[in-house]
């Protein structure tokens, strides 16, 4: 049942890549992943793709690879927030 419903996440998050209009819409369905399931290592492969369509212009300073770096940030930030928190204190 899990299983199914990060499949799904994984296709709603995939088409918001493609079809969002916002970028922050996507970013907004990763971190609610983040937080939804363990272990969402999706959130580094959304960024790649991000950085492979749109990639990072002359204000990164020719730094290519901007979301996937904010992709790995947003999974340790989160992963270590979660921790802290009392609802994923089992994990």
């Amino acid at each position: 049942m899990i299983m199914t419903r990060r499949i799904i996440v994984d296709i709603v998050v995939i088409l918001s890549i493609f079809c969002a209009p916002l970028w922050w819409i996507t970013v907004c369905l990763l971190v609610f992943a983040t937080f939804f399931f363990k272990r969402y290592y999706e959130i580094i492969l959304a960024g790649l793709i991000l950085d492979l369509l749109y990639g990072g212009g002359a204000f990164f300073w020719g730094f290519r690879f901007v979301y996937t770096v904010s992709g790995m940030v947003l999974y340790v930030a989160l992963t270590t927030f979660k921790k802290q928190t009392r609802f994923y204190a089992g994990e």
